[in-house]
């Protein structure tokens, strides 16, 4: 009967919150890098195994085909019981600050290191998706290589690739001291190193400003429902023109101390193969932007949709839960990162068509002239044109998944040269970035890696430099190339100066 009477104050809680249901988002890597599941009272039928939010995951388990959930939750149990769902180490749970352990005290599993991914100039933007339904799940094209997050796991550090983005809405999943949040957004991470490990970055959302991430992303959905014909509520993987930032879109935006504990799907199969990483400080969403999660919700499942998609609290039972606070690379680097410590490195250089003007006009100017970072180049006066160089090899590290990124040619064009005419934003001109992987990348996947980014991200309109467009990549051999560009470029300067 307790666990009868904590089902019913479960449901009730749920339903004090008012709105929706559907699908939790997470399952196997190939499961969540796919279509995500429908909104449906009945069984997800597409989803393996099939189950439904009707009593929040209290009917999932084998053991729970008693009488009495089978009678409230009005739906036969035995239909979808998983094993896996009566685990001891399944999620989500509640968090108690003042009970969290040592992380020194944790063995085998080190918390996470963000890497690149703790940094705005890592970007995911290649392929974006979203699903029109209720949890808004926003999927891309994974990066594979680079400067990802780690964890080292019974001695291995094991790579991670953020693969997508969901929400759960009205009610989270996890509660941080009891107390339950209006929104949690789940980073679902899959290891490079182990096909069945994965990792989970959950934040908590409290009523408040808006969010500008979430602005953005109603906005393009919107765009979508009124401009194609194609698009509908309830579509999946809808292409939009989107960049997510982890830290600046997902990660808090104060501290980054999180709780670290060993768990599960929060969906049925509840296989217990996650990393848990819960950080303790919201975001906030206004109440306007919660409801566009139950307009998307019931115009997708007018007849369907039932309260909140979360799981009930499950037992925490003898595992400990530990504090942490995040790491990640340094903003202040200028992205050259560790390429000098790679001994055989694999290289790739890519060409951009570039509009300068401006801040980006003069870097032009110094680079030609034999300013670099690390020989003197830039004095006193020259700092924004040194922060602007530094901006743009950061961005190309981060987006690329590459170890370190250089500038090594930078040359601004006349119309008589033939190249792209000069206008009202600037000069026309050309960059080369080498970037550099580790040894053990191979060329195609290094090519891979850079051709999958999107110019425009190593662009500042602020600084002046404008309209990149990727034109030529090219493997080892285009050091000796970018050399040769040096001399034509200093021999044009020289010209353009009689």
């Amino acid at each position: 009967m307790a666990r009868l009477a904590l089902l019913g104050a479960a449901l009730l809680c749920a339903l004090a919150v008012s709105t929706q249901g559907s699908p939790e988002g997470h399952g196997t890597k190939t499961e969540m890098m796919g279509a995500g599941r429908l909104l449906q009272q009945g069984p997800h039928t597409n989803s393996d195994p099939p189950y439904n939010y009707n009593c929040h995951g209290f009917d999932w388990a084998a053991s729970s085909s008693s009488a009495e959930i089978t009678e409230l939750c009005d739906s036969p149990a035995s239909s979808f019981p998983v094993a896996d769902c009566d685990g001891d180490m399944q999620s989500p749970i509640n968090i108690v600050t003042s009970e969290l352990a040592d992380p020194t005290d944790r063995s085998g599993v080190s918390g996470i290191n963000l890497r690149g991914m703790g940094s705005s100039d890592f970007v995911l933007r290649s392929n974006v998706k979203v699903n029109i339904e209720q949890d808004m799940k926003i999927s891309w094209d994974a990066p594979t290589s680079g400067n990802l997050p780690t964890i080292m796991i019974d001695g291995t550090e094991q790579r991670f690739q953020p693969i997508q983005l969901h929400f759960h809405h009205f009610a989270s999943e996890h509660t941080i001291n009891g107390q339950l949040y209006p929104l949690e957004a789940h980073l679902v991470m899959a290891s490079l190193d182990d096909p069945n490990q994965l990792a989970v970055i959950g934040t908590m959302y409290k009523y408040g400003n808006g969010d500008d991430f979430l602005a953005r992303l109603f906005g393009k959905v919107e765009d979508a429902l009124e401009e194609r014909d194609d698009v509908s509520y309830g579509s999946k993987e809808v292409p939009i023109d989107m960049e997510i930032s982890p830290k600046d879109h997902v990660l808090p935006q104060s501290s980054l101390e999180y709780a670290g504990y060993d768990g599960s799907l929060t969906t049925p199969p509840c296989s217990e193969v996650v990393k848990w990483h819960v950080f303790t400080s919201p975001r906030t969403i206004s109440i306007d932007q919660l409801k566009t999660f139950e307009r998307v919700s019931f115009n997708a499942h007018p007849n369907e949709a039932i309260p909140t998609n979360n799981r009930v609290i499950q037992p925490l039972g003898t595992r400990a839960v530990y504090r942490y606070e995040a790491t990640a690379m340094d903003d202040s680097g200028d992205g050259t990162g560790n390429a000098d410590e790679l001994s055989s490195p694999t290289t790739v250089t890519a060409t951009y068509d570039i509009m300068v003007s401006g801040t980006a006009s003069s870097l032009a100017d110094m680079f030609n002239n034999g300013a670099r970072l690390d020989n003197g180049g830039f004095g006193p006066d020259d700092q924004a044109e040194a922060d602007l160089l530094r901006q743009i090899q950061r961005r190309a590290r981060a987006n690329s998944g590459a170890e370190g990124a250089e500038v090594v040619r930078m040359m601004k064009f006349t119309a008589a040269l033939g190249r792209r005419r000069l206008n009202q934003q600037g000069a026309a001109a050309e960059m080369d970035i080498r970037y550099y992987f580790e040894g053990s990348t191979d060329q195609e996947e290094a090519t891979s890696a850079v051709n999958g980014m999107n110019p425009s991200s190593l662009g500042s309109s602020s600084s002046g430099l404008t309209d990149v467009q990727q034109t030529e990549v090219t493997s080892s051999a285009s050091s000796l190339r970018a050399g040769l560009g040096l001399v034509v470029a200093a021999f044009f300067g020289a010209a353009l100066a009689l």
